[in-house]
């Protein structure tokens, strides 16, 4: 019996000793599962308003654009090639006199179309030929632009086509818009922060949501000469610079 009561002790030690340790302390740290661990509590967001300011600014055009062309139709198609070449090299011969830039005189359009009658039957034989010839002039003396256009079409330029006003260098313009244009986006947020019974802070974002260049100002055509030869009269008025930006504000 005492031999059976020994081995029974010896197996119970046995057992026992090979349960695993457990530890001295339990951790407080409540367990965050990886859901919550990825994604934190959201925090508060914060009030905003976004507006869109509009400024505007004018300045005086500095610089004509203008397409002066040849145009002759002649029997013999040599003739009237020979004619319109001569004219049209009379015509820039005349620009560089006048001191414009070759930069500032571009070929915009060469043109053949043969003449000829159509019929019940068709086209016709060809009874001639129309030749066309055309440069884009620019010109940076405004104040001799009226006398060089009419001196061009005594050059031999028999047609005078797309008269624009811009400006050269639209950056200063382009600028005073923008300061225009935060000064309206911000008398904009404050009016309808007050009427909400907000105050608007800083700025949060601000981005140009559009900003128009000056659309070239086209003189519409005929042109009346001055008598006296004084020149073609031109009047370049005004140009007008938009520009819009898109600010958001934080409301406090």
């Amino acid at each position: 019996m005492m031999k059976k009561a020994i081995i029974a002790a010896g197996v119970c030690a046995l057992a026992l000793g090979s349960l695993p340790a457990m530890p001295a302390a339990a951790s407080t740290r409540p367990f965050a599962s990886p859901m919550q661990a990825e994604n934190p509590p959201a925090q508060p967001s914060r009030r905003t308003i976004t507006v869109v300011g509009i400024g505007r600014a004018s300045a005086t055009p500095d610089i004509v654009r203008v397409t002066l062309g040849v145009d002759v139709v002649n029997a013999s198609l040599s003739k009237a090639l020979a004619e319109v070449n001569a004219k049209t090299s009379a015509v820039v011969a005349l620009l560089k006199k006048e001191g414009i830039d070759a930069k500032d005189i571009r070929t915009l359009d060469f043109n053949i179309f043969p003449q000829q009658a159509y019929g019940p039957n068709g086209p016709g034989p060809i009874t001639g030929y129309r030749v066309s010839n055309s440069v884009r002039v620019t010109i940076r003396a405004m104040d001799k632009a009226g006398s060089i256009l009419e001196q061009a079409v005594s050059a031999g330029a028999n047609s005078v086509q797309g008269l624009t006003f811009t400006i050269d260098d639209q950056r200063p313009v382009e600028t005073e818009a923008r300061v225009n244009a935060i000064q309206d986006a911000r008398f904009k947020a404050d009016t309808l922060a007050q009427e909400a019974g907000a105050v608007v802070g800083q700025v949060v974002n601000i981005s140009e949501a559009l900003s128009s260049a000056p659309f070239p100002l086209v003189q519409p055509a005929p042109m009346a000469m001055q008598s006296g030869g004084g020149g073609v009269e031109i009047a370049p008025g005004m140009q007008d610079v938009t520009v819009q930006v898109q600010v958001t504000y934080e409301l406090e």
